[in-house]
């Protein structure tokens, strides 16, 4: 199965709080851009994977401001709760620095974990 990160969001970010995020996402960019592939296409999401360059990248980390305009993909499907399996490759550390600074500046998640 691969190592993963969870997290659940406990409601939408904020426009303050998502100009925060971006904020902080364009720096993990600048610091990590040849770990980091940015596959961002809409302002109100961020999306990204590890370089593929020998074989670094694995699932595509995905944040969204407002996780209520995801569709469920099966019957009592909890759109709160998600997850990106990482296999612990270089680019998981931008995933967990990510997520960790979500929890701890904003209040748009309940929780975030890892397989550690």
């Amino acid at each position: 199965m691969g190592y993963t990160n969870y997290w659940t969001y406990k409601k939408p970010f904020t426009n303050n709080e998502w100009d925060l995020v971006k904020k902080e996402y364009e720096y993990i960019k600048e610091i990590l851009g040849s770990i980091v592939i940015d596959q961002t296409e809409k302002n109100n999401e961020i999306f990204f994977n590890g370089n593929p360059t020998n074989d670094q990248d694995h699932e595509t980390f995905v944040l969204r401001k407002d996780f209520t305009t995801k569709k469920p993909q099966y019957e009592g499907d909890n759109i709160a709760w998600d997850f990106c399996k990482t296999a612990e490759k270089p680019y998981d550390l931008a995933v967990w620095y990510l997520l960790s600074f979500v929890k701890n500046n904003t209040k748009a998640l309940k929780e975030i974990s890892r397989d550690r």
